[in-house]
């Protein structure tokens, strides 16, 4: 809803979980109506994209250095509405995607860590 930046408003991200929550006043809690034609997982890949991100920046408002967005502003976006298929099929690649990058930092790290291992024994003579 707000940010000093005007890249950071309309960011978003989906809550899939069953426990209750709080969340900050600078944020904006949004729901899909039942029925509705687009998976929240799809809208979130389309609210992050550039060309969508340049909608956003451009309804938004500022004052005294902030810039803010508001349900009405965001209602009155476009949202593309492909078929739930196409839906479905985009969230799961993207899935995949964000587990085989999760993935490979984690390779990452380890292999770090191991490098860093291998380093000290190497030049305390314990190899």
């Amino acid at each position: 809803r707000t940010n000093g930046n005007p890249l950071f408003i309309g960011r978003c991200a989906v809550f899939n979980d069953t426990r209750n929550a709080t969340f900050a006043s600078y944020l904006i809690r949004a729901r899909l109506n039942d029925g509705a034609k687009v998976l929240p997982e799809f809208l979130a890949a389309c609210l992050s994209m550039p060309s969508y991100r340049s909608r956003i920046v451009k309804v938004a408002t500022t004052t005294a250095g902030n810039y803010n967005i508001n349900t009405k502003n965001l209602g009155g976006l476009p949202i593309i509405e492909p078929p739930l298929q196409i839906q479905q099929k985009f969230v799961g690649v993207t899935k995949a995607l964000h587990d085989h990058v999760t993935r490979l930092e984690v390779d990452a790290s380890n292999a770090e860590q191991l490098f860093g291992a291998l380093s000290k024994n190497a030049f305390l003579g314990k190899l």
